[in-house]
């Protein structure tokens, strides 16, 4: 899991991953959080699991990547106008857009959108420091996120012994790959009866 998200960040133009390979992984303890979840929602679920107010904003930038969709979460859309690249727009688009809550999820004229939960990181005076550093600078929290996902990563296990992977991504030669990857993604979220598509994706992981 550590080495497949680490691809998928190097192929989303951003960062340079360098994934820790581990022989097992397992789901950190802790509870779930949810996309209504207040600030104190979020501390409950994440200090248990020995994560600081800094980590837990650095790890909620991964919603730089990907959108929402209804069927699955109950909401829609993404939190940036760039779904497809690592970068710190979660974070800027935070302050730079004006949002209004419809009940369930706040959304911009752009139709991006941010959760509850999103907005408490700016909001939460202990969470909001780290927020505003992040979208000013995205090289400290390319730097943090690394930190804080491999400590997510390794939660659980101890005497692990790390093996460093150098991921080299091909940039356009990579796209059709994760375009099709995507495809069968979606295609797995929309359809019902998922088995086929399961199974062309796991045909496609194997190369």
């Amino acid at each position: 899991v550590v080495a497949a998200a680490a691809m998928v960040e190097a192929a989303a133009e951003g960062t340079e991953v360098t994934a820790a390979a581990t022989a097992e992984e397992a789901t950190p303890p802790g509870m779930l959080v949810n996309g209504h979840d207040s600030a104190d929602d979020l501390r409950v679920a994440f200090y248990r699991m020995g994560f600081t107010d800094r980590e837990i904003v650095s790890l909620a930038g991964a919603h730089t990547l990907g959108l929402c969709h209804f069927a699955v979460s109950g909401y829609r859309g993404p939190w940036d106008e760039t779904p497809f690249t690592f970068d710190n727009r979660y974070y800027v688009a935070m302050y730079k857009k004006e949002w209004t809550f419809d009940g369930r999820q706040h959304n911009a004229d752009d139709d991006t959108m941010m959760l509850p939960a999103d907005l408490a990181l700016r909001d939460d005076p202990g969470f909001a420091p780290w927020t505003r550093s992040f979208a000013e600078n995205q090289e400290l929290w390319f730097e943090s996120f690394k930190a804080s996902f491999q400590k997510l990563g390794e939660l659980g296990w101890s005497k692990l012994t790390a093996v460093d992977y150098p991921i080299e991504v091909m940039g356009p030669a990579l796209l059709p790959s994760v375009q099709k990857a995507t495809r069968l993604v979606q295609e797995i979220v929309e359809r019902q009866m998922v088995g086929p598509a399961f199974i062309r994706l796991a045909w496609h992981d194997a190369g």
